[in-house]
């Protein structure tokens, strides 16, 4: 309940990144072709922290890695509000790199989550943290419409008002980190005291030395099938969600669609990434998590298709509440089939290094985003939402899993498939 308190507060407080950050782009340059850099500065700054803030969590633990992202958020936000009340594109950049680096921390959280919860109930436990997201989508509107009028009264840019006020909620999230105990890291540690019925949580004996086995290199993981079709699908449909989200509020901005409708339709897709978290992620316990990436794929490529292929304001955020229900089902899977396969002292670090690759994707699709449809206009942005989760297709076609949570690979780098199963996580070895 307190890291799911921690996220709405969270949640509300990035998305005034989300909703403003490409308007705000296209004030202080004039290019809608830039407009997408906003996005993709602030995973520019995710990709310089979240693999290192991985390494640091199985160091010192997931709570002081969670509160650092919070200092750095707050200065982030700090420096947006600055810039945009004097106009300044420098300043603006670097607010939005300081807040990429906080934010790439404290989306770590769920890491801490999964530490909590055996293999069988992983996904489930996921879900609960991602659907606390919703209390912060539904807040951000009437929030939004607080901070115009405030900025209208105070002769303040509604950027800069909407980014100084959301920071009241940072102090309340970081509270509720402070009042974790123990650090969830210690929870999985010692998962029998609290799951007496479950052995003690370790990866599947993928190698012939179960829980004995040494500590893999985050290189080793990649070559691993499962783990890097996880990473590809989960990287792919995060790039076409964060280019959506970076330019559907210029494809509402074109038809002349109103402020507070406009953050109406982003509350809208973070709910579809966040309000079916909890049976998502029950799905990706009962019937695996492959199929579950496979969802996440094609719900992705048809909201990414629908969103700018109408002047509709309901098609318009039909589509981007589907791109965010394709997100959530590529997150869930993907974070559940990774804890599945590693302990909770290299937890962290293989959590981040998908981090990092997510980070990348959501630099680079928003940039392309931006310059197709400068280019080609907002059809061609579609077809090219259509287009990008294919291969994800593909690999989640190609996984083998024999049952939720088990998989049939060898752990080496030049075999993807063995006639035998490994074992679920949750079972002896």
């Amino acid at each position: 309940m307190l890291l799911s308190s921690n996220q709405a507060f969270l949640t509300l407080v990035q998305q005034m990144v989300v909703t403003f950050g490409a308007l705000a782009m296209l004030k202080l340059t004039g290019q809608v072709a830039l407009a997408g850099l906003a996005t993709a500065i602030v995973w520019g700054g995710r990709v310089v922290i979240v693999y290192q803030s991985g390494k640091w969590m199985d160091k010192v633990g997931r709570l002081k890695v969670l509160q650092t992202g919070l200092i750095l958020a707050s200065i982030g936000i700090v420096l947006l509000a600055v810039s945009m009340a004097v106009s300044s594109l420098p300043g603006f950049i670097i607010g939005l790199v300081i807040s990429g680096l906080g934010w790439g921390a404290t989306q770590q959280n769920r890491v801490a989550v999964a530490d909590m919860y055996p293999s069988k109930r992983r996904g489930e436990g996921i879900g609960y943290l991602l659907t606390a997201s919703i209390i912060g989508a539904i807040a951000a509107t009437p929030f939004v419409a607080l901070a115009t009028l405030t900025g209208d009264l105070l002769a303040i840019d509604h950027y800069a008002t909407a980014w100084l006020l959301s920071l009241v909620f940072l102090p309340m999230a970081s509270l509720a980190l402070k009042l974790v105990k123990p650090d969830p890291q210690e929870i999985s540690r010692n998962i029998t005291e609290y799951y007496p019925n479950e052995k003690q949580d370790q990866p599947a004996d993928i190698q012939g030395n179960g829980s004995n086995a040494s500590v893999r290199s985050t290189r080793e993981y990649l070559l691993f099938y499962p783990v890097l079709a996880a990473f590809a699908v989960s990287a792919l449909v995060q790039g076409n969600m964060t280019m959506m989200m970076a330019l559907t509020s210029l494809v509402m901005n074109e038809h002349s669609v109103q402020l507070t409708l406009i953050s109406l339709a982003i509350s809208i897709h973070i709910i579809g990434m966040y309000g079916l978290s909890v049976p998502l992620g029950k799905i990706s316990d009962r019937i695996g998590r492959r199929k579950l990436l496979l969802i996440g794929a094609v719900t992705s490529a048809i909201g990414a298709f629908l969103t700018p292929a109408t002047a509709d304001y309901t098609i318009i955020t039909l589509g981007i509440f589907l791109v965010g229900v394709g997100w959530s089902a590529g997150t869930v899977a993907t974070t559940a089939l990774v804890s599945d396969l590693t302990k909770y002292s290299e937890r962290g670090r293989i959590i981040g290094a998908n981090d990092f690759f997510l980070s990348l994707a959501s630099i680079t699709f928003p940039v392309i985003g931006g310059i197709v449809a400068g280019a080609q206009g907002f059809g061609g942005l579609g077809l090219l939402g259509l287009l990008i989760p294919i291969p994800a297709v593909i690999l989640a076609v190609l996984l083998k899993e024999t049952t939720p949570g088990v998989y049939s690979y060898t752990f080496t780098n030049n075999s993807r498939e063995k006639p035998a199963a490994t074992q679920p996580s949750n079972q002896p070895n």
